[in-house]
């Protein structure tokens, strides 16, 4: 099977190829030139906004930044990720009209109606499926590949969850010198309370990255190696949900501090990775002093090892992607 994707999120792209050209042995092509834009690429407001259009859209620029191993065969544009080590396979619009595809796989949600009707216009044998992975979605569609809890309507889902680099987030045993409490989670979510506890845990090094946060943005291997480096995790986030950095943090060996009530409120796998006490410190559940003695009690190097074991134990028995890749091509039969 053919599938088109769009691209905005390199770590999603990622587990797309793993699930489909590793796991389902699919062919997976992405999008490249300026003929995608206006009408089929809208991510970041794209319209009018050229340097948006050179990062995603741009041959040999932006995301598509040139290397020995880049090449073109046969109108099809090969860019070579070096951080994972695979080909990531581009076409531009003239040659998507040219090709036969089975799939078309919007992964952000504003391009799901024009994706549909390029779907319908040039691929009329092809399904449309959108790829849904942020909490906070309530479109209505057909079919549904997602990796949090869908809000809308469809006819049909499945959960598959997006796969991470397991040769990148990695266990590293914890730092006997260091008291390292560490926020990967953009635009200050939970602003407030990170600071509060940063004030309280005066002893600690705290860390906050992100889009929006004062220490700045972290390449994927950066953000790896700042968990490795991290005694324990601050991820508060709204609606809670298996993120990609909270998929790390646990495949890390590093418990986090966290919310508990936003992750109930969708409930599924995050509700279960996250248990108070034994994966993850509830900062709901106490109070700021009650939760600050907690947290000194496991910034103990030895105590950390031990939950290590739960975090990864806990993560190896919930999530399993060979098994959802078959759940996947069950649900891909029902539907072609």
């Amino acid at each position: 099977m053919k599938v088109l994707t769009d691209y905005h999120h390199g770590d999603l792209y990622y587990s797309l190829h793993c699930l489909f050209e590793k796991r389902l042995d699919f062919e997976l092509y992405s999008i490249i030139g300026y003929d995608w834009a206006d009408e089929y690429f809208k991510i970041h407001k794209i319209e009018n906004n050229d340097l948006i259009k050179e990062q995603f859209l741009m041959y040999e620029g932006g995301e598509h930044y040139g290397n020995k191993h880049n090449r073109t065969i046969d109108n099809i544009f090969y860019h070579w990720n070096w951080r994972h080590h695979y080909y990531r396979k581009c076409i531009s619009l003239d040659t998507f009209k040219n090709m036969n595809f089975d799939i078309i796989l919007p992964t952000y949600h504003h391009h799901y109606i024009p994706w549909k009707k390029l779907q319908e216009k040039y691929q009329p044998n092809a399904k449309t499926i959108i790829h849904v992975g942020n909490v906070d979605r309530k479109d209505n569609a057909e079919y549904v590949i997602r990796s949090v809890p869908f809000l809308g309507t469809c006819k049909s889902q499945v959960l598959v969850n997006q796969e991470i680099d397991h040769n990148i987030y990695k266990f590293v045993p914890v730092n006997f010198k260091t008291k390292k409490i560490t926020s990967v989670t953009s635009r200050g979510v939970f602003e407030n309370k990170f600071y509060e506890y940063k004030n309280q845990l005066d002893e600690c090094e705290f860390k906050f990255y992100g889009i929006g946060n004062p220490d700045g943005v972290l390449s994927l291997h950066e953000l790896a190696k700042e968990m490795q480096k991290s005694n324990i995790g601050w991820s508060l986030k709204s609606f809670g949900g298996l993120g990609h950095s909270n998929m790390g943090w646990m495949h890390s060996g590093r418990p986090i501090i966290t919310n508990l009530s936003e992750h109930r409120k969708l409930g599924e796998l995050a509700t279960q990775l996250f248990e108070d006490g034994v994966t993850c410190i509830d900062i709901d559940a106490r109070t700021t002093h009650e939760n600050c003695k907690i947290i000194r009690e496991w910034l103990d190097p030895e105590f950390t090892n031990k939950k290590s074991i739960e975090c990864i134990k806990r993560f190896n028995e919930l999530v399993n992607y060979e098994n959802e890749a078959e759940n996947l091509k069950k649900f891909l039969s029902n539907i072609f």
